[in-house]
Parts: structure tokens; sequence; C-alpha cells
């Protein structure tokens, strides 16, 4: 890759690659460089904010390093699934707002209904507010009916037919 990127400076694929392996060995730092030095040249790589972003709040837990990723991503591309859905999920797990996470999972599935961790995910969400549990219901059986495969879904799924997600009933 060096030689690649000695030869073609600029390519920004390379560029995204160096980024995205240097995260993948544990070097932070030098990932962090080296998204800097890829958005530097290509601010507008929608994909290198929300990696970055993932990489800010979930290995270095910069928090407010990774909302700001995350939202260039968003002022990049507001309609992108995948964006919002990566957004959403960040304000439920790192910002505890399961409100504005909601808006985003809801617009996220907007665009792509089929999203099958969008649907499990809001269905969790909706599932931990009590009077909610019709909603949550439809987004789980969306969710299992699209991957009908994976654990957690059926696990989230059970705890909400247990009534398990709250202590009030």
């Amino acid at each position: 890759l060096d030689e690649f990127l000695n030869e073609y400076p600029v390519h920004q694929q390379g560029l995204y690659f160096r980024a995205a392996m240097a995260r993948g060995n544990g070097n932070f730092e030098k990932a962090k460089e080296y998204f800097d030095d890829l958005l530097l040249i290509y601010p507008n790589n929608s994909g290198a904010h929300l990696d970055y972003g993932s990489m800010l709040a979930n290995d270095c837990k910069d928090v407010d390093g990774a909302q700001n990723q995350y939202e260039k991503a968003l002022a990049i591309d507001a309609d992108d699934a995948m964006t919002l859905r990566f957004y959403a999920y960040f304000l439920a797990t790192k910002r505890d707002d399961s409100e504005n996470a909601m808006h985003y999972f809801r617009k996220s599935l907007e665009i792509d209904p089929n999203d099958d961790d969008a649907n499990h995910h809001l269905a969790f969400l909706l599932a931990k507010i009590p009077g909610n549990e019709q909603e949550a219901k439809k987004y789980f059986e969306r969710a299992l009916t699209i991957n009908p495969n994976k654990y957690q879904f059926h696990q989230s799924y059970a705890h909400l037919l247990a009534n398990d997600f709250y202590n009030d009933k």
C-alpha cells in the first residue's frame, strides 16, 4: 500500500484503506492522522466520516469528536439510510439520547424499511418505554422476518413478550 500511495498519493480508496488498516491494527493515533489527511483532500467522503466517527466513539472514547464526524456525514448525505442508522445508534449508545435516536432510526427506515438492524434497534428503544409494546412488537417482527437467524433479535423480542424491559408491570 505504501508503494501504491507513493505513486498515487491522493488516491481516495488508497488513503481510505490506509486509515482503515491502521484502525484495524489498533494504531488509532495513526488512523486519526490518516483519516484527517483523507478528509482534508476529500471532505465530502461521508463513508470516511462515518468510519472515523465510529473509531472515535468506540476505540478512542472521544464522543464529542465522534459526534462531529457523524454530523459531517449527515450534512453530506442526509438521505443515506446507513448514515442515519449509524448516527441513531451512536445517539442511543453513546449519548443516551433515545428520543433523537428513535427519530433517526425512523428516518433510516423510511429510506430502507428492510434494514434488519434499524428495525431491531428501534424496536429495542420503543420496548423500553411503557405503553409502546405494540409498536415495538411490529419492529421486532419486521426485523425477524428480514433476518430470522439473528439470535439477538429473538432474545430482545423474548424480553418484550416477557415484559422484561421495565419493572412497572
